[in-house]
């Protein structure tokens, strides 16, 4: 992240100070706001499975019902 070759000690420390303002200010963040630091990641082995017809129209339908923009056509 070495924008100036001519004076890279600057830009690292520039670079330093960025990185540690953004983590210290996270912790004044809501408990519910995604930062760099507090992202969740998935704890195991990804695997990948695909839904059968029955859980695809189940998954569309919560999704269609649960959508502001179609709620003026469900009755």
């Amino acid at each position: 992240m070495v924008n100036n070759k001519a004076r890279a000690e600057g830009s690292i420390c520039k670079a330093y100070l960025i990185q540690e303002v953004g983590y210290f200010a996270s912790y004044y963040f809501e408990p519910d706001i995604q930062s760099r630091w507090t992202r969740r990641r998935p704890a195991g082995k990804c695997t990948t499975r695909y839904l059968n017809d029955a859980e695809f129209n189940a998954a569309k339908l919560h999704v269609l019902i649960n959508c502001d923009e179609v709620q003026d056509f469900v009755r």
